[in-house]
């Protein structure tokens, strides 16, 4: 269905999925014991240019107006991701002031390698939330402890991205747990890492 779309196209089925998972859900009292709420970041790769993310920036400005479609209630933001060893999120800056601007929501995958400069202007921009963040310095801790920016841990792709052996080597998950900072504790990308949120939570419990 999805062979020749654009990326329109391919957002469009998305919400589409999305709807029709919210009246299968509404129609099935029994589900409303542990209801999922669905929500839609689009993606901004580190490998793709500027020109391309403000051409996403656009879509999810675009189609979030959209109120008849009900696209305004599943598109929430954007996310800066991809290969961490790629790019700098300082060379697309111009297009999440974009997206702030036209009031969507901004996360941001970080620190998944060592790179200072690239984590330290993330945290200047100061997302809504963080991905991953692992391999921090004692300045972007410090940063994080004072004001902080909710991060999204996944506790088997970090030991995978990481070559870790167990959860006790993880560089930054005791920290934040002990101190009560903001995290969730979240799958990633299930289908790669064989992961859910019953086996993600055994891993920290």
């Amino acid at each position: 269905v999805l062979d020749d779309a654009d990326l329109e196209g391919y957002v469009r089925a998305l919400l589409g999925v999305c709807a029709r998972f919210d009246t299968h859900q509404q129609g099935h009292p029994e589900l409303a014991v542990w209801p999922m709420t669905t929500r839609l970041l689009l993606s901004i790769d580190r490998t793709g240019g500027l020109d391309k993310a403000m051409e996403t920036v656009e879509l999810a400005a675009r189609l979030r107006a959209e109120r008849a479609s009900g696209a305004d209630k599943y598109i929430v933001g954007l996310d800066f991701s991809g290969n961490p060893t790629r790019g700098t999120f300082a060379d697309y800056v111009p297009a999440f002031e974009a997206a702030r601007e036209a009031g969507l929501k901004v996360a941001a995958h970080a620190a998944e390698v060592d790179h200072p400069a690239d984590n330290a202007s993330i945290l200047r921009f100061r997302p809504e939330r963080l991905g991953h963040a692992l391999l921090l310095s004692a300045s972007d801790v410090a940063s994080l402890r004072a004001s902080p920016i909710p991060i999204e841990l996944c506790p088997t792709s970090n030991l995978k991205t990481l070559k870790l052996r167990s959860m006790r080597d993880h560089p930054t998950m005791g920290v934040w747990l002990a101190e009560g900072y903001p995290v969730s504790i979240s799958t990633d990308d299930s289908s790669v890492f064989g992961t859910s949120s019953s086996k993600e939570l055994a891993l920290v419990a």
